[in-house]
């Protein structure tokens, strides 16, 4: 199953991807995952990897990723090599001048013949729950990134005009 979702985010190319692609702060814009942390050190890039625990469902799963692609400021693509689910995603950025939309894919297999079997038959619900997930984390990456604008007040009670 394949779902998608993009978002333009009011900040350079270079700032979102660098706040998107740091493994330790996943969880800061993917709401479905806790506790990410890297396991290969120095700098992230192809092969780099990393756990979390994913939260969707009854109880947390712990998975490991493994990033398959990185190219700052760009793109870059992961992969679960160790876990209950299969499932790969990537990211496109593309800068617009001062802001950068965001593309961001997954696509998930169910393993077990069980899950196939709902897979084939809730296909389309499953994949809005999908998309709707996904614009849920570029919505909390996009305000992870750019504060929320300050409220207006406005008064029910009409002030007198100065004389």
């Amino acid at each position: 199953m394949r779902a998608s979702a993009s978002i333009v985010i009011e900040r350079p190319i270079r700032e979102v991807f660098t706040f998107a692609g740091d493994l330790a702060g996943l969880d800061q814009w993917m709401p479905w995952l806790r506790e990410p942390q890297a396991l290969t050190d120095g700098a992230v890039g192809p092969g780099s990897v990393f756990t979390a625990l994913y939260t969707r469902g009854r109880r947390p799963l712990p998975i490991t990723g493994q990033v398959t692609i990185f190219d700052p400021p760009h793109r870059f693509a992961f992969k679960v090599v160790d876990g209950p689910l299969e499932f790969q995603g990537h990211a496109a950025f593309i800068g617009l001048g001062g802001t950068t939309q965001v593309h961001l894919v997954v696509e998930t297999r169910a393993g077990q013949a069980p899950a196939r079997w709902v897979e084939a038959w809730c296909g389309p619900l499953l994949r809005a729950r999908l998309r709707r997930q996904l614009q849920q984390s570029l919505a909390a990456l996009r305000h992870s990134l750019v504060p929320p604008a300050p409220a207006r007040t406005y008064s029910l009670h009409p002030q007198p005009l100065a004389a």
